[in-house]
């Protein structure tokens, strides 16, 4: 899809103006974390972590469900942004930030704590968006 066609598509498809800024925020947070992760963990590896997120968010926020990157090995957060915009400004809010938690608590498993909240700041309900 062209990009002037996906953002013809994003925009048909999101409802409130706070819960597009919401998807914004949540999708450029995502892209400097993957930035930095890939260059540590390789691309597979942040995009296991990601796709792991998404799962583990699906039970509670169950319009995440095939926002993940598909089966090819890349992070594309396309979907995920159009998910999150076409929610309530308060759905879209939660959401993001329990991606953003699931997320971090995920990597800090991964390559601990410490090195995590270098990586991404100390988790807070307040700051993950």
């Amino acid at each position: 899809m062209a990009d002037s066609d996906q953002f013809d598509s994003f925009n048909a498809h999101a409802g409130d103006p706070e819960a597009r800024a919401t998807a914004g925020r949540a999708i450029r947070r995502l892209e400097e974390i993957a930035s930095v992760l890939t260059q540590i963990l390789g691309e597979s590896e942040a995009t296991a972590l990601f796709r792991r997120s998404i799962l583990l968010c699906v039970k509670s926020f169950p319009w995440m469900k095939g926002s993940g990157p598909g089966f090819h090995n890349s992070m594309d957060l396309n979907a995920l942004e159009i998910s999150i915009a076409q929610q309530s400004a308060e759905a879209a809010d939660a959401g993001a930030r329990f991606l953003l938690l699931t997320f971090q608590d995920l990597l800090a498993g991964y390559v601990g704590t410490s090195l995590a909240e270098q990586l991404m700041g100390k988790p807070t309900q307040n700051d993950a968006t």
